[in-house]
């Protein structure tokens, strides 16, 4: 039968149990149905999925359909639909460092911005290199190759040996 209480408050000093097995569709079924808020001061176990209905945008840490307080650990994929903002300002000095570290490879479809150093640790492959500026430190001998073509419509200069194969043409003295 069905308990109804149409008091202010119910107040329970132990455990709660319920057994019902009915499956949630929406936010009307399910074996409990809470039309109000609910607040849980300790920890909370969710065997099943979570689904939150709300559709709220976020703009800043305190806003969304999800606000979280604390970190977040989650031990696989991640998938976001739109775009990702971090407001982290850590500097970057090493792979291990900085505002976003990722262990992993990146793979990245569109343009790139960076506003200031790029610092590349392993090999550097350009395809299709169009600009007014590449400077190249420290480098090991044959640390940087150029394949295909490279226009270079500035001055050069090269501090360590040079290996050309094929033809140099000059337009100038």
């Amino acid at each position: 039968g069905n308990l109804d209480i149409f008091g202010e408050q119910v107040t329970i000093q132990h455990n709660l149990y319920i057994n019902g097995n009915t499956p949630t569709d929406g936010e009307n079924t399910g074996t409990v149905v809470v039309k109000g808020g609910i607040s849980n001061t300790g920890n909370s176990y969710i065997g099943g999925s979570l689904t939150v209905c709300n559709t709220n945008d976020s703009i800043s840490t305190n806003t969304g359909s999800v606000i979280i307080k604390g970190g977040v650990g989650i031990n696989k994929s991640v998938f976001i639909g739109q775009n990702v903002t971090v407001d982290g300002t850590t500097d970057s000095t090493n792979t291990a460092s900085g505002a976003i570290i990722c262990q992993g490879g990146l793979g990245v479809s569109k343009n790139v911005n960076i506003g200031q150093n790029v610092q590349i640790d392993g090999h550097a492959n350009i395809n299709g290199v169009t600009s007014t500026y590449l400077f190249a430190t420290n480098l090991l001998d044959n640390a940087l190759d150029i394949c295909g073509s490279a226009l270079i419509s500035k001055n050069i200069s090269i501090g360590k040996s040079a290996y050309i194969v094929g033809d140099v043409s000059t337009n100038g003295n």
